[in-house]
């Protein structure tokens, strides 16, 4: 017979008293008798402070406060994965004439590359919206790490295509499975985090996809050099260690633990207001409250219809937003491709008349693109709080619409180097400030659900903008006048759509997207 001692303790996570077996000793009269008074001393008297466990509910290491440095780590983190998928999605346009010559592969259009590449942009939205479901269940981390391996697999397989449609099956999924698994697991590990300096973070967060257009592009290109511009092949497989990258990071993505001792900093109350801990609570009340006050999933307590995702769906609201996002996504995703194209087709024609620009110096655009891009992400986030979001959109967008329709214009190196940053900075502002946007145009219960659906635009956009864009220039004869200039006519339009038909945005306490006729008032 052994004679299992118990022993309590206090978790350090949420206060709970619990016991924990102890190995048990050698028998003797003593530690039985030790035991004994051990069970029957009280509670208090029996907690070990010499040690630090946690209760099997949070078992978890010890929490940080909110806000604490060491979210930064995480933020970081998720930038770095950012950096190596999508650079390596903006690079793709780097082995656009090398694939073009290529025998082997059946000399593909540019439209051909353009698609896949395009199903690379548009599947990446609509996976996002799953991943961040799989992401509450296993973890942001696993999440990542299968994007890492889509990643790798992509550039892989692509390099074994033999046709036109195979290179467009074995990179766009898979390439789009890896951008809409490591956006959303990361985001939402770094939001858990934060509190206050949530939107600081969160451009920290973003500005990996401006970096990666910065640096992948131009490691792609001296790859690529190192094969004489002609055998893209193992060029691409090399690409594929950068899923190391991803893979690596991704061993520092983890979500705050968070329970109700903690408190309900960071998170929103019934009436979408931000609870302070610090303040005391407010007395309670009766069941019936003296007024129709806002609750989650309800219009209101008076009768008011249940806000249902379906019923959301149909209201102009929505339909606006996410046709703002189509717009939007059409011309950023569409830019992303066309810089190095644009700038190779210089000296040729029909543009026989201008420069010669290097592969050098057309991934030098790029960038200029990505890094202006990832530095604005870092600045608008950090000043978020301190402007009208709403003015900042409309401006950024119209900056991007501003530049693309400048982009046709651009003769020599220098001008392409400017019309890049100023467009970086628009793109950034916009595809920063959107997301905050759009969580205020829905009531806090399906905020998560509406903006997953809301950026499916995105995936629309890009989904149909690199291969109508090609075929806009392969029309006008190797042009990129037309096809420029309405990628800019739909940024335009993009910003006019969510000045004149998109609702004012519902506030903390105010009738949801179904009742807007209605008030609500809180007592």
């Amino acid at each position: 017979h052994q004679l299992k001692i118990w022993k309590a303790y206090v978790c350090h996570c949420c206060d709970e008293v619990l016991v924990a077996p102890l190995a048990p000793p050698p028998l003797s009269g003593q530690s039985i008798r030790r035991t004994m008074r051990q069970r029957l001393l009280p509670t208090a008297d029996r907690i070990d402070e010499s040690t630090t466990p946690t209760c099997s509910s949070c078992f978890e290491p010890r929490r940080r406060p909110l806000d604490h440095p060491i979210g930064y780590l995480v933020s970081i983190a998720a930038m770095i994965t950012q950096m190596c998928v999508f650079g390596t999605g903006y690079a793709f346009s780097v082995f656009l004439n090398a694939m073009s010559a290529d025998a082997t592969l059946g000399h593909p259009s540019r439209a051909w590359v353009a698609a896949a590449s395009g199903v690379n942009f548009g599947i990446g939205p609509f996976v996002g919206c799953l991943s961040g479901k799989l992401s509450d269940v296993f973890g942001p981390r696993r999440i990542v790490m299968f994007a890492a391996i889509c990643h790798a697999a992509a550039l892989i397989l692509a390099s074994y295509a033999s046709t036109p449609l195979q290179l467009v099956f074995a990179y766009g999924p898979l390439m789009g499975c890896a951008f809409g698994c490591m956006v959303t697991p990361g985001s939402h590990a770094t939001s858990s985090y934060f509190d206050k300096y949530r939107s600081a973070a969160m451009g920290v967060n973003y500005a990996g996809g401006g970096a990666g257009a910065a640096l992948i592009p131009h490691v792609a290109s001296l790859i690529l050099a190192h094969y004489a511009d002609a055998d893209w092949r193992p060029a691409l497989r090399w690409m594929s260690l950068l899923a190391i990258g991803c893979f690596v990071p991704a061993l520092a993505l983890t979500k705050r633990p968070h329970d109700e001792e903690e408190g309900d900093k960071g998170r929103l109350n019934h009436q979408g207001a931000a609870v302070n801990d610090d303040e005391p609570s407010p007395p309670a009340v009766s069941a019936s409250p003296p007024a129709a006050v806002q609750l989650p999933n309800t219009a209101a307590v008076t009768g008011g219809p249940i806000v249902s995702i379906a019923s959301l769906l149909l209201t102009r609201r929505f339909v606006s937003l996410f046709s703002v996002a189509v717009m939007f996504g059409y011309a950023f995703y569409s830019t992303v491709f066309f810089w190095v194209p644009f700038a190779r087709a210089q000296g040729k024609a029909p543009y026989e008349a201008r420069l010669t620009i290097s592969l050098v110096g057309a991934t030098a655009v790029t960038i200029t693109f990505g890094a202006v891009q990832a530095v604005a992400n870092i600045l608008i986030g950090i000043a978020a709080s301190h402007f009208n979001a709403n003015i900042a959109y409309v401006a950024s967008t119209m900056l991007f619409a501003a530049a693309l329709f400048a982009w046709p214009w651009c003769s020599e190196l220098w001008q392409l180097l400017i019309v890049a940053s100023c467009a970086g900075c628009g793109a950034a502002g916009a595809r920063t400030i959107f997301p905050a946007l759009t969580a205020h145009h829905f009531p806090p219960s399906v905020v998560g659900t509406m903006m997953g659906f809301t950026f499916m635009g995105y995936g629309v956009g890009g989904l149909c903008g690199p291969p109508i864009t090609s075929a806009l220039i392969t029309l006008r004869d190797g042009s990129f006048d037309v096809a420029l200039s309405v990628m800019g006519v739909l940024c335009t339009a993009s910003a006019i759509v969510y000045v004149v038909a998109v609702p004012p945005a519902v506030t903390a306490a105010s009738t949801p997207p179904t009742a807007e006729a209605s008030t609500v008032d809180v007592a």
